[in-house]
């Protein structure tokens, strides 16, 4: 991995004065790279415009205005992430004719979008009139920062909250569930992000003080003593119809957002902006060795495709229901939530020791 924006550089004609003032660069911002060509690294330069043109040739899969891939696009080609080169010629056909996906669906929208609509999307959706449906989210409410200390406790946090819907299910609260660990990234300097858990079950109600009793009570094979101390924010909504069923689905499978967090941050700290822009691509890379050991998507009860009760579409009938689940999702369009009874999230504190 490069440790310095310069090694990107590939030219001996660029200079430190031009990577002084690319370093200054709001590298969120597209239309401001641009202007700034002379002082872009080549490399860097050559990644932008094989980008543009992507966009401009396959506008329905990098240019959804949702996903403001322009300015994910800028931010990832800018930074010293070791991947940032296959996310920017993600789809981009090469020599022999073929494109290949760069699979970062933790971060690229398109390549998440095809890996939701082949798996999550064409196994349950299909399957909305067999039972009744739930979106759960457990989310901890308190801030983890870039330490390894953090780390940990984020993993513990995502631990509970599984370990507790595994529980929840025993218990008989709910038949099964499709869990998805995420993090939400507040800022940058230091990273600062809040684990959670989006989960759709198989259910009709969710008892919301039990969950968070499952929660409190989880307790780790390394440390029998260690419990879950910070508050727990638990909220879940019915899924009444096909359009909502499409949508949490699709929510499960959400890349997460690095853009807004840079920019919250570049707006407050420009005695810093150097730091935050080579922290982006030290964060990306700690991100996917945090997580490359981990099953962020985890499948329980009767959405387990082992489940002898399963829900799940087996292989051969997702490959038939693409093309059912395509005209589902062009027909609802997934744009906007439908309005539902569901309450307010339920916080939750932790017991006394």
């Amino acid at each position: 991995m490069p440790n310095s924006l310069c090694d990107l550089s590939g030219d001996d004609n660029y200079t430190y004065s031009n990577l002084h003032a690319f370093e200054h660069l709001n590298h969120s911002d597209l239309a401001e790279l641009l202007e700034h060509e002379r002082d872009i690294p080549p490399a860097v330069w050559r990644l932008l415009q094989t980008g543009l043109r992507k966009i401009e040739d396959y506008p329905q899969r990098f240019n959804r205005q949702r996903d403001d891939y322009p300015s994910l696009l800028a931010l990832v080609a800018t930074s010293t992430w070791d991947r940032s080169k296959e996310f920017c010629l993600c789809g981009v056909t090469n020599a022999q004719g073929r494109s290949q996906p760069c699979n970062c669906w933790n971060l690229c929208p398109s390549c998440s979008y095809s890996k939701r609509k082949r798996t999550t999307l064409a196994a349950y959706l299909t399957r909305f009139d067999r039972t009744s449906w739930r979106l759960v989210t457990v989310s901890f409410l308190e801030a983890f920062s870039d330490s390894i200390n953090d780390v940990e406790g984020v993993r513990r946090c995502w631990k509970a909250a599984a370990s507790a819907l595994h529980a929840y299910q025993r218990d008989g609260g709910i038949r099964g569930a499709v869990i998805r660990l995420e993090l939400h990234l507040e800022h940058f300097l230091p990273p600062t992000y809040f684990p959670h858990l989006h989960a759709v079950v198989d259910a009709e109600r969710i008892d919301r003080e039990a969950l968070a009793e499952h929660v409190f009570a989880s307790r780790f094979p390394e440390d029998e003593v260690e419990r879950i101390m910070c508050p727990v924010s638990i909220h879940d909504r019915a899924l009444r119809n096909e359009r909502s069923l499409a949508n949490a689905l699709s929510y499960l499978g959400k890349p997460m957002d690095i853009v807004t967090p840079y920019r919250r941050t570049w707006a407050v700290a420009q005695a810093r902006r150097v730091e935050l822009n080579y922290e982006v691509g030290n964060f990306l890379d700690e991100f996917g060795a945090f997580t490359s050991d981990l099953h962020q998507v985890r499948y329980q009860g009767t959405l387990h495709h082992a489940s002898g009760r399963t829900l799940r579409a087996q292989r051969d009938e997702r490959r038939r229901n693409r093309d059912v689940v395509s005209a589902i999702l062009v027909e609802n369009s997934l744009q906007e939530w439908d309005e539902d009874d569901s309450e307010p999230a339920s916080i939750f504190q932790p017991p006394p020791r």
